[in-house]
């Protein structure tokens, strides 16, 4: 039976942590592998509660809100206990995991980190500092996944060899027979004879949902965007589509369990983010269905996506401009989406982390 240990921050599931969770399905699949998902604090979501129903599954709990007092317990269940593979997904829970790796207080075999973001470059002052104290553990692990070719260019020109060892650029891999037929579930959107546009992602700052609320201020032509998401500046982006006279052609979805369904009926998706490790909803969009894709250049790789539209810059007008033409003209890459895709399933992304091993697996 081999192994493995799953530590995560949290149970809520932004990207990284659905990342993991794509993973943790497909490996208990297989009976030979027993998982254990270790969450640093308390059970806020119960997002990851169907796991509790397999045989080689074991969930565990913290019960704090705040991961730094999790640290001396997570120390505690890891001592006398070893792992073939330990997987971690968040810069600071990696380097916690590296340095009891360096304390021998993790024994493993493999362990397994993933970048969730560019934090090399987005941060200054204090915060930078700080960040920069977080990563001195790393060097230890037997594999360092980036998401992109530019994350793992960042993280070796600011982290230096020592930090940046084993690193390998391994794109996010997507849960195909999931999404499939979530996506084919009706909605009733009630948009008419609008165009619609969807935005899935959570409501803060770094995605910039701004920048596409004011492009549309300034277009005349008929359409329907839908926000799909919650977070903080809720009430920030009504205010502003209050004030642009937009109320009847922005909704709010809020959160869903399904965003998948509303990816399937969009004429347009549009990505608005400033910065991203990947955004993991291009490729959910391009699985669902949706028609036609814009997005900002918040990541790397893009050039690698056939038929997207990437803005060069962040600018309002660049946004009004390119959403105008797809109103104008609108195109349907659905069928190009969904066939690249199928390169990005969880059995790939697997098997591209233990070619990382296969001298020591033999």
């Amino acid at each position: 039976m081999i192994n493995m240990l799953v530590v995560l921050p949290t149970d809520r599931i932004g990207g990284a942590e659905r990342v993991a969770m794509n993973l943790v399905e497909y490996l208990t699949g297989k009976n030979h592998i027993h998982v254990t998902i270790y969450f640093l604090t308390k059970n806020n979501s119960n997002s990851w509660a169907f796991f509790n129903e397999l045989d080689n599954v074991d969930i565990i709990h913290q019960n704090s809100t705040r991961v730094a007092k999790s640290i001396f317990k997570l120390s505690t269940f890891l001592y006398g206990r070893s792992f073939d593979y330990v997987y971690s997904t968040q810069a600071h829970t990696n380097s916690m995991l590296c340095l009891f790796r360096r304390l021998r207080i993790l024994s493993c075999r493999f362990l397994i980190l993933r970048e969730s973001s560019i934090l090399s470059s987005r941060f200054n002052g204090l915060k930078g500092f700080l960040i920069n104290i977080m990563y001195q553990p790393y060097g230890n692990q037997d594999l360092l996944i980036c998401q992109t070719n530019l994350m793992k260019e960042k993280l070796i020109s600011y982290r230096g060899l020592r930090i940046s060892t084993n690193s390998k650029v391994i794109h996010n891999p997507i849960n195909l027979k999931l999404i499939k037929p979530l996506s084919e579930l009706e909605v009733n959107m009630n948009s008419g004879t609008a165009f619609n546009i969807v935005m899935v992602g959570r409501l803060v700052q770094i995605k910039n949902h701004k920048l596409v609320i004011q492009a549309l201020s300034q277009i005349k032509h008929k359409f329907r965007l839908y926000i799909v998401g919650d977070g903080e500046l809720k009430n920030e982006l009504y205010e502003l589509c209050r004030t642009s006279n937009l109320l009847e052609e922005i909704r709010f979805v809020g959160n869903v369990k399904n965003p998948y369904k509303y990816m399937a009926n969009a004429d347009l998706g549009i990505i608005s983010s400033f910065s991203e490790g990947f955004p993991n909803v291009l490729i959910e969009m391009m699985v669902s269905g949706t028609k036609d894709i814009i997005i900002t250049p918040c990541t790397g790789d893009l050039e690698l996506i056939p038929d997207i539209t990437v803005l060069e810059g962040f600018s309002i007008k660049e946004m009004q401009n390119i959403i105008s033409r797809k109103l104008k003209k609108p195109e349907c890459y659905s069928q190009s989406y969904k066939e690249f895709s199928k390169s990005r399933d969880i059995a790939s992304y697997w098997s591209e982390i233990n070619s990382s091993f296969l001298n020591e697996i033999k």
